[in-house]
Protein backbone atom coordinates (compact mmCIF):
# COMPACT_ATOMS: atom_id res chain seq x y z
CA UNK A 1 0.00 0.00 0.00
CA UNK A 2 1.39 3.23 -0.74
CA UNK A 3 0.86 6.29 1.82
CA UNK A 4 1.43 9.96 2.46
CA UNK A 5 3.89 10.63 5.37
CA UNK A 6 2.21 13.95 6.94
CA UNK A 7 4.81 14.92 9.63
CA UNK A 8 4.21 17.44 12.78
CA UNK A 9 6.54 17.99 15.85
CA UNK A 10 5.50 18.54 19.88
CA UNK A 11 7.98 20.70 21.49
CA UNK A 12 6.09 19.70 24.76
CA UNK A 13 5.17 21.87 27.80
CA UNK A 14 3.32 24.49 25.35
CA UNK A 15 6.07 24.42 23.03
CA UNK A 16 4.70 23.14 20.25
CA UNK A 17 5.97 24.39 16.50
CA UNK A 18 5.79 23.00 13.26
CA UNK A 19 7.74 20.90 11.23
CA UNK A 20 10.42 22.64 9.06
CA UNK A 21 9.13 22.14 5.49
CA UNK A 22 12.67 21.76 4.26
CA UNK A 23 12.62 18.10 5.74
CA UNK A 24 8.93 17.13 4.85
CA UNK A 25 9.19 14.65 1.71
CA UNK A 26 8.83 16.69 -1.53
CA UNK A 27 6.22 14.91 -3.71
CA UNK A 28 4.33 12.68 -1.20
CA UNK A 29 1.44 10.83 -2.28
CA UNK A 30 -1.31 8.99 -2.01
CA UNK A 31 -3.33 6.71 -3.94
CA UNK A 32 -5.02 3.05 -4.20
CA UNK A 33 -3.10 0.59 -5.48
CA UNK A 34 -6.53 -1.40 -6.19
CA UNK A 35 -9.83 -0.36 -7.99
CA UNK A 36 -12.65 1.29 -6.89
CA UNK A 37 -13.42 0.45 -3.54
CA UNK A 38 -9.58 -0.95 -2.46
CA UNK A 39 -8.37 0.11 1.13
CA UNK A 40 -4.98 2.51 0.82
CA UNK A 41 -3.45 4.01 3.82
CA UNK A 42 -3.04 8.21 5.19
CA UNK A 43 -0.16 8.11 7.54
CA UNK A 44 0.65 11.05 9.97
CA UNK A 45 3.90 10.92 12.06
CA UNK A 46 4.33 13.06 14.90
CA UNK A 47 7.67 13.73 16.90
CA UNK A 48 7.75 15.06 20.58
CA UNK A 49 11.74 17.34 20.86
CA UNK A 50 10.14 18.94 23.83
CA UNK A 51 11.23 17.88 27.54
CA UNK A 52 7.90 16.24 28.97
CA UNK A 53 5.09 13.90 27.42
CA UNK A 54 2.33 14.67 25.31
CA UNK A 55 -0.61 12.47 26.35
CA UNK A 56 -3.98 11.83 24.69
CA UNK A 57 -2.84 13.41 21.73
CA UNK A 58 -5.15 13.14 18.52
CA UNK A 59 -4.81 14.40 15.09
CA UNK A 60 -8.06 15.25 13.02
CA UNK A 61 -8.16 16.03 9.33
CA UNK A 62 -9.66 18.31 6.98
CA UNK A 63 -9.78 18.36 3.33
CA UNK A 64 -11.79 19.39 0.81
CA UNK A 65 -11.96 15.61 -0.79
CA UNK A 66 -14.67 14.00 1.92
CA UNK A 67 -12.94 11.24 1.86
CA UNK A 68 -9.90 12.54 3.69
CA UNK A 69 -11.97 14.67 5.91
CA UNK A 70 -12.52 13.59 9.52
CA UNK A 71 -10.05 11.32 9.50
CA UNK A 72 -8.67 10.49 13.02
CA UNK A 73 -5.11 9.84 14.36
CA UNK A 74 -4.93 8.77 18.34
CA UNK A 75 -1.73 8.28 19.56
CA UNK A 76 -1.93 8.31 23.01
CA UNK A 77 1.14 9.30 25.26
CA UNK A 78 4.01 10.82 23.50
CA UNK A 79 7.41 10.51 25.59
CA UNK A 80 10.39 13.12 25.04
CA UNK A 81 12.25 12.46 21.91
CA UNK A 82 9.73 10.14 20.11
CA UNK A 83 8.33 9.76 17.17
CA UNK A 84 5.36 7.78 16.43
CA UNK A 85 3.56 7.05 13.32
CA UNK A 86 -0.36 6.10 13.36
CA UNK A 87 -2.28 4.81 9.95
CA UNK A 88 -5.60 5.00 8.78
CA UNK A 89 -7.25 3.01 5.89
CA UNK A 90 -9.00 5.03 3.18
CA UNK A 91 -10.95 4.28 0.30
CA UNK A 92 -11.16 6.26 -2.58
CA UNK A 93 -13.50 5.31 -5.94
CA UNK A 94 -11.70 5.89 -8.91
CA UNK A 95 -14.64 7.91 -10.33
CA UNK A 96 -14.19 10.23 -7.28
CA UNK A 97 -10.92 11.53 -7.78
CA UNK A 98 -9.41 14.82 -8.09
CA UNK A 99 -5.85 15.85 -9.60
CA UNK A 100 -5.01 17.80 -6.47
CA UNK A 101 -6.55 17.70 -2.31
CA UNK A 102 -5.33 19.78 0.67
CA UNK A 103 -5.27 17.78 3.86
CA UNK A 104 -5.41 19.99 7.26
CA UNK A 105 -4.32 18.49 10.39
CA UNK A 106 -5.72 20.01 13.81
CA UNK A 107 -4.14 18.89 17.07
CA UNK A 108 -4.88 18.09 20.50
CA UNK A 109 -3.74 17.13 23.90
CA UNK A 110 -4.81 16.94 27.31
CA UNK A 111 -2.61 19.50 28.36
CA UNK A 112 -3.30 21.80 26.16
CA UNK A 113 -0.45 21.92 24.44
CA UNK A 114 -0.62 21.62 20.74
CA UNK A 115 0.73 22.76 17.61
CA UNK A 116 -0.76 25.20 14.70
CA UNK A 117 -2.69 23.71 11.97
CA UNK A 118 -0.48 21.19 9.62
CA UNK A 119 -1.53 21.69 5.54
CA UNK A 120 -0.30 19.63 3.00
CA UNK A 121 -1.66 19.71 -0.76
CA UNK A 122 -0.54 16.22 -2.90
CA UNK A 123 -1.77 14.46 -5.63
CA UNK A 124 -3.72 11.51 -5.56
CA UNK A 125 -2.43 9.17 -8.42
CA UNK A 126 -4.72 6.33 -10.12
CA UNK A 127 -3.20 2.72 -9.76
CA UNK A 128 -2.50 1.56 -13.29
CA UNK A 129 -4.81 -1.31 -14.45
CA UNK A 130 -6.80 -2.65 -17.58
CA UNK A 131 -8.73 -1.20 -19.39
CA UNK A 132 -10.87 -3.71 -21.74
CA UNK A 133 -13.21 -3.21 -24.96
CA UNK A 134 -14.80 -6.19 -25.91
CA UNK A 135 -16.99 -7.13 -28.73
CA UNK A 136 -18.57 -10.73 -29.73
CA UNK A 137 -20.14 -12.30 -32.13
CA UNK A 138 -21.32 -15.77 -33.45
CA UNK A 139 -18.17 -17.12 -35.34
CA UNK A 140 -19.24 -20.19 -36.91
CA UNK A 141 -22.46 -22.36 -36.71
CA UNK A 142 -25.26 -19.55 -36.99
CA UNK A 143 -25.39 -17.34 -40.13
CA UNK A 144 -27.59 -14.48 -41.11
CA UNK A 145 -31.10 -14.80 -43.31
CA UNK A 146 -33.41 -11.57 -43.92
CA UNK A 147 -31.62 -9.91 -40.72
CA UNK A 148 -32.29 -12.80 -38.29
CA UNK A 149 -29.19 -15.08 -36.93
CA UNK A 150 -29.98 -18.42 -37.73
CA UNK A 151 -28.89 -21.40 -36.05
CA UNK A 152 -29.56 -25.49 -35.96
CA UNK A 153 -30.56 -27.26 -33.28
CA UNK A 154 -28.16 -30.27 -32.41
CA UNK A 155 -25.53 -27.71 -33.80
CA UNK A 156 -23.02 -26.45 -32.12
CA UNK A 157 -21.56 -22.25 -31.88
CA UNK A 158 -18.35 -21.16 -31.41
CA UNK A 159 -18.65 -17.96 -29.94
CA UNK A 160 -15.76 -15.48 -30.12
CA UNK A 161 -14.98 -12.47 -28.38
CA UNK A 162 -12.06 -10.22 -29.21
CA UNK A 163 -10.50 -8.08 -26.13
CA UNK A 164 -8.47 -4.41 -26.96
CA UNK A 165 -6.81 -3.55 -23.47
CA UNK A 166 -6.56 0.03 -23.29
CA UNK A 167 -5.42 0.21 -19.86
CA UNK A 168 -1.85 0.47 -18.42
CA UNK A 169 -1.51 -2.91 -17.09
CA UNK A 170 -2.18 -6.24 -17.55
CA UNK A 171 -5.25 -8.26 -18.16
CA UNK A 172 -4.94 -11.72 -16.03
CA UNK A 173 -6.36 -14.86 -16.79
CA UNK A 174 -8.80 -13.07 -18.63
CA UNK A 175 -11.80 -15.11 -19.40
CA UNK A 176 -14.94 -15.84 -21.34
CA UNK A 177 -18.18 -17.69 -20.41
CA UNK A 178 -21.02 -17.94 -23.03
CA UNK A 179 -24.14 -19.18 -21.61
CA UNK A 180 -27.49 -21.14 -23.65
CA UNK A 181 -30.30 -22.50 -21.69
CA UNK A 182 -28.64 -22.61 -18.74
CA UNK A 183 -25.31 -24.34 -19.42
CA UNK A 184 -22.21 -22.60 -19.20
CA UNK A 185 -18.56 -22.84 -21.51
CA UNK A 186 -16.00 -21.30 -20.45
CA UNK A 187 -13.11 -19.97 -22.97
CA UNK A 188 -9.81 -20.44 -21.75
CA UNK A 189 -8.06 -18.23 -20.11
CA UNK A 190 -5.68 -15.42 -21.79
CA UNK A 191 -3.18 -12.55 -20.25
CA UNK A 192 -3.97 -9.22 -22.57
CA UNK A 193 -0.99 -7.37 -22.14
CA UNK A 194 -1.92 -2.91 -22.28
CA UNK A 195 -2.37 -2.11 -26.06
CA UNK A 196 -3.03 -5.74 -27.07
CA UNK A 197 -5.63 -7.62 -28.47
CA UNK A 198 -6.80 -11.47 -27.84
CA UNK A 199 -9.96 -13.34 -28.93
CA UNK A 200 -11.90 -15.59 -26.74
CA UNK A 201 -13.56 -18.64 -27.85
CA UNK A 202 -16.33 -20.43 -26.30
CA UNK A 203 -17.88 -23.86 -28.10
CA UNK A 204 -22.00 -24.38 -27.00
CA UNK A 205 -24.12 -27.23 -28.00
CA UNK A 206 -27.01 -26.15 -29.56
CA UNK A 207 -29.52 -28.81 -27.83
CA UNK A 208 -31.63 -30.61 -30.22
CA UNK A 209 -34.71 -30.25 -28.18
CA UNK A 210 -34.87 -26.55 -29.53
CA UNK A 211 -37.62 -26.47 -31.69
CA UNK A 212 -37.79 -24.69 -35.28
CA UNK A 213 -39.02 -21.22 -35.22
CA UNK A 214 -38.08 -20.58 -31.21
CA UNK A 215 -35.71 -17.94 -30.49
CA UNK A 216 -32.95 -17.99 -27.86
CA UNK A 217 -29.72 -16.24 -26.57
CA UNK A 218 -26.37 -16.49 -25.48
CA UNK A 219 -25.34 -14.68 -22.08
CA UNK A 220 -22.19 -13.74 -22.25
CA UNK A 221 -19.71 -12.34 -19.68
CA UNK A 222 -15.47 -11.39 -19.42
CA UNK A 223 -13.86 -11.77 -16.18
CA UNK A 224 -10.36 -10.51 -15.17
CA UNK A 225 -8.81 -12.61 -12.10
CA UNK A 226 -6.19 -9.89 -10.88
CA UNK A 227 -8.45 -6.77 -10.20
CA UNK A 228 -11.68 -8.93 -10.25
CA UNK A 229 -13.09 -6.78 -13.25
CA UNK A 230 -16.76 -8.45 -15.08
CA UNK A 231 -17.58 -7.13 -18.44
CA UNK A 232 -21.57 -8.13 -19.38
CA UNK A 233 -21.80 -7.78 -22.98
CA UNK A 234 -25.31 -7.85 -24.56
CA UNK A 235 -26.61 -11.46 -25.05
CA UNK A 236 -26.85 -12.84 -28.75
CA UNK A 237 -30.01 -13.81 -30.01
CA UNK A 238 -30.69 -15.92 -32.60
CA UNK A 239 -33.39 -18.29 -33.91
CA UNK A 240 -33.40 -22.34 -34.59
CA UNK A 241 -33.48 -22.40 -38.73
CA UNK A 242 -33.79 -26.18 -38.54
CA UNK A 243 -32.85 -29.11 -37.23
CA UNK A 244 -29.46 -30.23 -37.39
CA UNK A 245 -28.55 -33.21 -40.01
CA UNK A 246 -27.87 -35.81 -37.68
CA UNK A 247 -27.79 -35.53 -33.62
CA UNK A 248 -26.73 -38.96 -32.35
CA UNK A 249 -24.11 -41.66 -34.02
CA UNK A 250 -24.99 -42.72 -36.99
CA UNK A 251 -23.17 -45.45 -39.14
CA UNK A 252 -21.12 -45.46 -42.15
CA UNK A 253 -23.74 -46.66 -44.82
CA UNK A 254 -26.14 -43.77 -43.17
CA UNK A 255 -23.24 -41.31 -43.23
CA UNK A 256 -23.02 -42.10 -47.53
CA UNK A 257 -26.99 -41.97 -47.92
CA UNK A 258 -26.62 -38.61 -46.17
CA UNK A 259 -23.70 -37.50 -47.89
CA UNK A 260 -25.22 -38.33 -51.07
CA UNK A 261 -28.10 -36.43 -50.84
CA UNK A 262 -26.33 -33.70 -49.74
CA UNK A 263 -24.51 -33.74 -53.18
CA UNK A 264 -27.53 -34.26 -55.28
CA UNK A 265 -29.19 -30.78 -53.14
CA UNK A 266 -25.79 -28.95 -54.26
CA UNK A 267 -25.97 -29.46 -57.66
CA UNK A 268 -29.39 -28.73 -57.86
CA UNK A 269 -28.55 -25.60 -56.07
CA UNK A 270 -30.65 -26.13 -52.98
CA UNK A 271 -28.10 -25.70 -51.52
CA UNK A 272 -24.30 -23.75 -51.49
CA UNK A 273 -20.85 -25.13 -51.08
CA UNK A 274 -20.77 -23.66 -47.75
CA UNK A 275 -23.77 -25.06 -46.39
CA UNK A 276 -22.81 -28.63 -47.85
CA UNK A 277 -19.05 -27.90 -45.95
CA UNK A 278 -20.87 -27.42 -42.63
CA UNK A 279 -23.52 -30.43 -43.06
CA UNK A 280 -20.64 -32.94 -44.44
CA UNK A 281 -18.75 -31.62 -41.23
CA UNK A 282 -21.92 -32.55 -38.80
CA UNK A 283 -22.33 -35.60 -40.68
CA UNK A 284 -18.80 -36.54 -40.10
CA UNK A 285 -19.35 -35.51 -35.88
CA UNK A 286 -21.74 -38.28 -35.77
CA UNK A 287 -20.12 -40.86 -37.47
CA UNK A 288 -19.38 -43.85 -35.34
Amino acid sequence: MRWLAVIAVLGGCGSWREYERAKVPADPRMGPTEPAGAASELALTVRNDGPGPAFRLVGSTKSDHPKLHGLRFSFGKLAPGATMTKKVAVSIPREDLASEVAVLVAFTEAGGNQPSNYTKRFQIQLAPRPRLEVSCQIAEGAETVDGQLMAEAGGQLVVRCGGDNRGDAPANDTELSASLDGAAKPSGRRTIAPGAHADLEALLQVPASFEVGSAHSIGLTISERNFGDRIERPPIAFTISRQAICTGKITRPQYDAKVAKLKENLRSGIINQKEFDRYQGQLLGCLE
